[in-house]
């Protein structure tokens, strides 16, 4: 057997060797900006309360989504990618095609806020929906139809060892909730895309729940974010390499921030995809009037 295996692996780098030498294809530029969902559906994790939120469609929200559009605008994606399920596509496109003929404004949403705007700005034809559901083992189906196990795991999750690491989490969400109203949109975006932020973050689903054990040395916890969490980002990837984007196109996605600190550690080990900061961009929109907002030049 160990003969065996040994043959194989020796066959795998004879094969991947000459392929390594061959000339490849430029890696697609893909960016990526983590967001806030603008609607407040507080279907996440952590919720929002409503005396913190901000209403985007107020007129200093709107200069500042100005600003953004014509920031990323500058990258010159080719694609703009939204957190909207690939089978919601018709009806994005039909909400796309009513906005570009004027007959349909912009809702509370950062999909079309920033989606939308940043596509008619630049001429593209769609925006396009990569967002998907993870897939639950059907151990843990089996788990959430009894309720006496599904209790024991929420007192689990009320009670368990790592509450004080959970505080911490939540108090730094807390703080995040309240820039957009103190500092803007852009400042808070600035803060939720920084490389650090979005890495630390991740913690936040190894600990806690991640450790529920049903019984012991079982790996409930572990099964439940890798269904709910790890399997959703990995979908949302495959979705991305689905749509019809080739070498030397450039892709923009637009996606709640919690995702874009696995998809940009997922981006980075890809050969087939370069990571493109998108902090520049930011910068640049924190500091500029809109091109809709310049003064125009008398003749």
């Amino acid at each position: 057997m160990k003969n065996l295996a040994r043959q194989l692996v020796g066959l795998l780098l004879a094969t991947l060797g000459p392929l390594s030498l061959a000339a490849q294809p430029a890696p697609i530029q893909v960016m990526t900006l983590g967001t806030f969902h603008f609607a407040y559906p507080n279907l996440d994790q952590h919720q929002i309360d409503r005396a913190d939120q901000v209403d985007v469609l107020a007129p200093r929200h709107q200069a500042e989504l100005a600003r953004l559009t014509d920031a990323l605008a500058r990258f010159r994606p080719t694609h703009v990618l939204i957190e909207a399920e690939p089978a919601r596509q018709p009806r994005y496109d039909s909400l796309y095609r009513a906005y570009v003929a004027g007959r349909h404004a912009l809702r509370r949403d950062e999909r079309e806020q920033l989606g939308f705007r940043l596509a008619r700005q630049l001429g593209l034809p769609r925006v396009w929906g990569v967002d998907a559901e993870g897939r639950y083992y059907p151990e843990l189906l089996q788990l959430f139809n009894d309720t006496a196990r599904v209790r024991r795991f929420e007192r689990f999750l009320e009670h368990n060892p790592d509450s004080a690491l959970e505080r911490r989490y939540k108090a730094l969400y807390a703080a995040e909730d309240l820039l957009p109203a103190r500092a803007g949109l852009v400042a808070a975006l600035t803060k939720l895309n920084e490389p650090a932020n979005l890495l630390h973050k991740q913690g936040a689903y190894l600990v806690g729940g991640f450790k529920y054990e049903e019984t012991p040395q079982s790996n409930t916890g572990v099964d439940f974010e890798t269904s709910r969490w790890y399997s959703r980002n990995l979908r949302i990837l495959r979705n991305v390499q689905r749509l019809p984007i080739r070498p030397g196109d450039r892709v923009l996605l637009i996606i709640g921030a919690g995702h874009a600190g696995l998809l940009n550690y997922f981006l980075q080990c890809s050969p087939e995809y370069q990571l493109v900061d998108v902090r520049p961009y930011l910068q640049q929109a924190a500091t500029e009037t809109p091109i809709q907002s310049r003064p125009r030049k008398r003749s």
